[in-house]
């Protein structure tokens, strides 16, 4: 019969991975993401937004699969009965990044879906997060099943192995499959230049225990372009800045990156500074903080929570109410927000107001170090002032649309003063990485995604020495 692969979402681009897998008798997709690529064509924010599942199909956005989605997510009254029977055995997630986790809420809610369990932690950060839920961010009744590394799971025919790997959020896994038809081996995203020797288990495992790998389906998103830097080098960078700078520093990196979280913390203490995180940012840490194995305990009563809006959803409110319970001293809310943060927020008292919170700190020689709300101009003038520095120590915009906010916010920058510094290292493996592992694992084909230059990276590694199957999106690949 042979093995049946079809990339949907990951061929010649990054992210987006929807990789459909079958021997004949079990069948199961590897990730189920959201391409942002394909949707900027057509969406934005706050408009427009997609209308159905009908139009993400009709648009290229979704593959076009029989009894695959989801009828009750579109329902208001959310009833999910009339779900369909599952087209495939399973779907399997290898971390919680959108691209990679995003549209799972499309699915029918008779598909199991295994995530491991820090994923699902994150991602019930995320829905706490969600202030507009529709039918493309509801990811309500959806049968999830959680696992750990090197827990077996037995589908259908299959059998699983996730094990750990090294990236930019915590609880990224690759997955060792034994289809009854050949080994096949999925990296999901990695990287071998983290804190952690993550990646070494994953690779180990497969070189000493596993034997003969049929086809290895391998990221190559930084195959052309990669940068050199270490987590523990964005530490030190970090450290030297704000050990120099004798103002306010403003960090920006993704929600869910614990490392770089980490690498700002300390750096902040060497520092002798004071960080300050905005609400989202507190739920994503209360919420990473139950994952199973984390490296380091995350200092939560050490942090201040600022507020750059005062509208929240009803698990935001909770999660602020518990905080004001506890400490409210330690809410943080701008002068220029406070009425309206009164009048929606009635219950919170012993609140400490942001601007003269930051001036008593500059007379006591307490620099603050701010985490970003992202990158909404509006929020971040809310809370930055004149002479800060701003770290981007995330990847640069890709994109016209990211590129084009990103201007934005250089553009008022200017207006504000405020100087960017970019200090980063990748979530994502680089070119001699991904070469040496894929000689150590010595893999027969090699299928490589997430990445568009996948030429060069069959090129690079060698012709001659492995079979690559360079996909196309929505073409069936038999390995035999």
């Amino acid at each position: 019969m042979g093995l049946e692969v079809i990339v949907y979402g990951g061929a010649n681009e990054v992210g987006g991975n929807k990789i459909f897998i079958s021997n004949g008798e079990t069948s199961i997709f590897l990730d189920f993401g959201i391409s942002f690529e394909k949707n900027s064509r057509y969406f934005g924010f706050p408009r427009p937004r997609p209308r159905s599942i009908k139009q993400l199909i009709q648009l290229g956005i979704i593959p076009k699969i029989e009894h695959l989605y989801s009828r009750g997510v579109e329902n208001p009254e959310g009833n999910f009965d009339a779900d369909p029977e599952p087209a495939v055995d399973a779907v399997l997630i290898s971390h919680g990044h959108l691209d990679h986790i995003g549209y799972i809420s499309l699915l029918s809610r008779k598909i199991r879906v295994y995530m491991g369990e820090c994923c699902r932690h994150i991602l019930d950060a995320r829905r706490a997060t969600i202030w507009h839920k529709d039918f493309t961010t509801n990811y309500d009744e959806l049968d999830i099943a959680g696992f750990r590394s090197y827990q077996t799971l037995r589908i259908g025919s299959m059998t699983i192995t996730p094990i750990h790997v090294d990236h930019s959020i915590p609880g990224a896994y690759g997955f060792v499959i034994d289809t009854n038809e050949g080994v096949l081996v999925y990296t999901g995203d990695l990287r071998w230049h983290g804190v952690a020797n993550l990646t070494d288990d994953f690779v180990e495992f497969i070189a000493n225990r596993v034997g003969d790998v049929e086809l290895f389906i391998t990221e190559a998103t930084h195959v052309d372009y990669s940068g050199y830097t270490s987590e523990a080098e964005v530490e030190n960078k970090l450290s030297d800045i704000m050990g120099t700078f004798e103002s306010d520093v403003v960090v920006d990196f993704s929600r869910a990156d614990f490392d770089r979280f980490c690498s700002v913390h300390r750096a902040s203490e060497r520092a002798n500074r004071i960080l300050l995180v905005d609400l989202t940012e507190w739920i994503y840490l209360n919420f990473i903080a139950k994952c199973p194995g984390l490296r380091k305990e995350i200092p939560l009563k050490n942090i201040y929570v600022y507020l750059p809006k005062v509208t929240f959803s009803r698990q935001e409110k909770l999660i602020l109410g518990r905080l004001a319970d506890e400490d409210p001293s330690r809410i943080l809310v701008p002068e220029r927000l406070e009425s309206k943060f009164r009048r929606y927020n009635r219950n919170i008292r012993g609140y400490q107001r942001l601007n003269e919170f930051l001036e008593m700190s500059e007379k006591t020689n307490k620099r603050i170090t701010m985490i970003s709300p992202g990158r909404d101009i509006e929020k971040i003038s809310r809370v930055l002032r004149r002479g800060s520095i701003f770290i981007l120590a995330s990847s640069e915009p890709i994109g016209e649309e990211s590129e084009i906010e990103f201007e934005r916010l250089r553009n008022w920058f200017e207006e504000l003063g405020v100087p960017i510094y970019h200090v980063h290292a990748s979530g994502h493996i680089t070119p001699l990485d991904l070469k040496k592992m894929i000689e150590k694992i010595r893999p027969k084909n090699i299928i490589p995604v997430h990445g568009t230059r996948t030429k060069l990276l069959k090129n690079f590694v060698g012709e001659k020495e492995y079979k690559w199957i360079l996909p196309e999106e929505g073409r069936k690949i038999v390995i035999r």
